[in-house]
């Protein structure tokens, strides 16, 4: 668990001392002058977390609270290829720190992590095509901007940690990213959608200790224990409204031992996701199959986790969390406004960019430390509570007791303050599964 003291160490050791050596090495400071390292990244990712649509004016003011006083010419004229490459440096040594507070649910605990694993894409200025590649419109299978940043990040949510954001071109698939061919620790668990299923990574994944729960790609072919083929729209049917957890061997070749679990959905959820499922592939232009139309009718997963640590009804919960990292995407783009730049300059908006996801990495460390543990918890109630701090703790920077004090406040009024809004009688999903939790 990380203390508000280590927490202030950390953010201090990332935006002072590690800033001034990057600087250094990616040639960022030269000599020494007014601007420094530290300044700098402290003026950037301060400014992006208190406003990510600050004006530039706003920037300088920023950066005169941290100690760099500097024109607004001076300072605009960082935003180039070289500050680009010393934020993205910053951001890879950001995403190296492992802060962490862990949450009273059981049912998680009973894994030694529970990630979430998914990607989103930022389209980037058609100059930096070469740097990260993105779709073409109208050639061959990938649309979209010229160029992007693939975003690919892991959640655990038993104790906030992140894993990310790693970068790469936006037309990358989702399994060649670097994260997504991690296992889990021993004991942990990962939920991913659908792009980052593969049966061999499974199979590694469960000869190294670790455990997995996808919904079913419809493509592998499912068999029973005696290697026969199992007609599954025909063998859910003739179970009707009764939950289903059999043994199976899935794939022609693999034959990956693991169980198959499949809930019946209301008629109304299904309709939903038929149309959904229509609409996505009208967008790629095609049709999807007919398995894949009548399979709308059942929530499905498949998984290895043995029956004595996870039921039916845990395992479905469990995967309604999948969307916890959706939401960190959502809260990064909505508040954090990294998918926006202001400058027609391509550097100047790649320094952005870079400067607003590492902002949101250190935005997202002070909410695990002062919100994580709690179950009712509400990102966007912390991530303002955050903002409305950022020149606090940018004044703070200097002396960890003063920032340790902010951090602490900051940790107080998202006690009081950034809790999730009841709607109705419906729990949210962390309470649901803290309800469920009752024993396999």
């Amino acid at each position: 668990m990380t203390t508000l003291t280590e927490l202030a160490q950390t953010m201090q050791e990332l935006l002072t001392t590690k800033a001034d050596q990057l600087a250094a090495q990616c040639g960022f400071v030269r000599r020494k002058r007014e601007v420094t390292g530290a300044h700098f990244a402290q003026a950037v990712v301060f400014t992006a977390m208190a406003d990510p649509d600050a004006p530039n004016s706003r920037f300088q003011v920023v950066a005169a609270a941290v100690g760099l006083d500097a024109s607004r010419q001076a300072l605009d004229k960082r935003f180039d290829e070289r500050g680009a490459t010393f934020l993205r440096e910053l951001l890879r040594s950001a995403v190296a720190e492992m802060v962490a507070t862990p949450v009273a649910i059981p049912l998680l605990q009973r894994f030694t992590t529970v990630e979430v694993l998914d990607s989103s894409v930022v389209a980037l200025p058609d100059e930096l095509a070469d740097l990260y590649r993105g779709g073409h419109s109208g050639r061959g299978t990938t649309t979209g901007p010229n160029a992007s940043v693939k975003l690919t990040v892991g959640l655990d949510l038993n104790s906030g940690t992140l894993r990310g954001p790693e970068l790469s071109a936006g037309r990358a698939g989702d399994l060649k990213a670097p994260l997504a061919a991690v296992a889990p620790p021993a004991g942990g668990l990962q939920l991913a959608d659908l792009n980052y299923f593969d049966l061999g990574k499974f199979a590694r994944w469960q000869e190294e200790g670790a455990y997995w729960l996808s919904r079913l790609k419809s493509g592998p072919k499912v068999h029973d224990e005696r290697g026969r083929r199992i007609d599954l729209v025909a063998f859910l049917r003739a179970a009707g409204d009764a939950d289903v957890d059999i043994d199976i061997r899935l794939g022609s070749r693999q034959r990956l031992a693991c169980r198959l679990i499949a809930r019946r959905v209301p008629a109304e959820v299904a309709a939903l996701r038929r149309r959904r499922l229509l609409e996505k592939c009208a967008d790629r232009g095609n049709r999807p199959s007919a398995l894949s139309l009548a399979l709308c009718d059942w929530t499905i997963l498949v998984t290895n986790v043995p029956r004595a640590l996870l039921s039916v009804a845990e395992a479905v919960a469990l995967a309604r969390l999948r969307w916890q990292i959706e939401l960190i995407f959502k809260l990064w783009k909505s508040s954090g406004g990294i998918d926006g730049y202001r400058s027609r300059k391509p550097q100047s908006a790649l320094c952005e960019v870079y400067g607003k996801l590492l902002a949101q990495v250190v935005r997202h460390w002070v909410i695990v430390v002062g919100a994580w543990s709690r179950r009712d918890r509400s990102l966007t109630k912390a991530a303002e509570i955050v903002a409305l701090l950022a020149l606090s703790l940018a004044t703070a920077m200097r002396c960890v007791r003063r920032l340790r004090e902010v951090l602490s406040h900051a940790r107080q009024l998202m006690e009081s303050a950034a809790r999730m809004e009841k709607h109705g009688a419906a729990p949210n999903a962390h309470d649901m599964v803290f309800c469920l939790d009752t024993g396999p």
